[in-house]
């Protein structure tokens, strides 16, 4: 493959921060029923939708896998377990989790799903109470569900390790009990917030702790949605006195929220959000007049925090795909800086403490496309780098 030398610029003319507020298209809209409550998750470069309440208020087991690079949706096995909506979904190690949820009462139930074989497994119930309105993520291997609604407000947070089918009770989320939260994680952190106020709580599943972070928004909500992309998370619609469709990003490094393009379709509530690779999807939900069934793909473009007035930071990478190594040289960012490559699943891979070269020697990492982040103060230069 030819290789050309990559040069990322980036102009600042702001002079405390500057984002590109990202980009909504419209994709094609599920092809199963208009639905909300629905829920969904991404393994690799799909992503997967299922469950939720129709437009003639019937709960719904369909379960259907939308691909990007065509545009266009399949239908799957249908979900196993009973019909419902406000289930709470994961995935990990190849495999994507359903649970809990609501079908008249609610669940606690859990089920694998395996896009290869297109197959449904039962897994261990969920010890806690039974719930709907819970929050899904995961981290590493292990994946997480906590709040929701039982007979109150649940502040109960849950891990499931796939290895052995078991779950273990983790400490309680901060706040309080709450339900149709929204969250997601980035690299090895879980973050939850929303659903009652506008709080905002990150999970460090190392010490097992939560802190409070910066609030989102401005305004209390609940039913919002929430996904990640590389190191940087993303939070908008749901229902506060009314519909919404703001969107924020934020930025755990700097523990601030930059409001970004308003999602384009109707305001709603109880959508389905999911990350493929640098896009994010939303679709899906409730708005003022029914069930939805559209689609649309979120893209952040390239953001970048600044502190200087009118400097220009350019990047060079060369090779740039990477097969053993590649130089990187910043042209005016005056400082040591951290290089941080993070994996499509938000991940950190690697990270280098530099100042304006340092050759980047490949650890082992597999083939594929990863994004960095270069750091140095409040200036932040993102970027993409493939391997072969």
């Amino acid at each position: 493959m030819k290789r050309d030398l990559i040069s990322c610029a980036f102009l600042f003319a702001l002079t405390l921060s500057s984002s590109a507020q990202g980009t909504w298209t419209t994709k094609t809209s599920l092809t199963g029923a208009a639905r909300w409550g629905a829920v969904g998750f991404s393994i690799g470069a799909k992503g997967y939708v299922g469950t939720g309440l129709d437009a003639s208020f019937n709960y719904t087991s369909d379960f259907w896998e939308y691909d990007p690079a065509l545009n266009t949706w399949t239908q799957k096995a249908n979900f196993a377990g009973a019909a419902r909506q406000l289930a709470a979904g994961f995935a990990t190690g190849g495999k994507g989790y359903i649970g809990t949820g609501y079908d008249g009462s609610p669940k606690q139930d859990l089920w694998q799903y395996d896009p290869a074989a297109n197959t449904w497994t039962q897994k261990s119930n969920l010890p806690g109470a039974a719930r709907s309105s819970a929050v899904g993520f995961a981290i590493g291997t292990k994946g997480y569900i906590g709040t929701g609604y039982g007979t109150a407000p649940l502040d109960d947070f849950w891990e499931y390790d796939p290895s052995n089918d078991t779950w273990t009770q983790k400490t309680n989320v901060g706040g309080g009990g709450r339900n149709d939260a929204a969250g997601f994680s980035i690299g090895s952190m879980g973050y939850i917030g929303t659903g009652t106020g506008n709080d905002f709580w990150e999970y460090d599943p190392a010490g097992n702790t939560w802190t409070q972070k910066a609030n989102v928004g401005t305004v209390a909500r609940f039913s919002a949605c929430g996904f990640s992309i590389g190191a940087k998370g993303y939070l908008g619609t749901g229902y506060s006195t009314t519909w919404l469709q703001d969107f924020y990003e934020y930025d755990p490094a700097l523990n601030t929220w930059t409001p970004m393009a308003s999602f384009s379709g109707t305001p709603r509530q109880s959508t389905v959000a999911f990350s493929i690779g640098p896009k994010g999807y939303v679709g899906t939900g409730l708005d003022a007049a029914s069930a939805r069934k559209d689609w649309f793909e979120f893209d952040p473009g390239a953001m970048t925090s600044v502190t200087d007035q009118n400097k220009i930071i350019t990047v060079w990478i060369y090779p740039n795909p990477v097969q053993l190594k590649a130089d990187i040289f910043v042209k005016n960012l005056d400082s040591y800086a951290d290089f941080i490559l993070y994996d499509l699943s938000g991940k950190e891979v690697y990270s280098k403490t530099f100042r304006l070269f340092f050759t980047f020697y490949n650890p082992g990492l597999p083939a594929g496309t990863y994004l960095y982040a270069i750091r140095a103060g409040k200036t932040i230069v993102p970027g993409k780098l493939v391997i072969e």
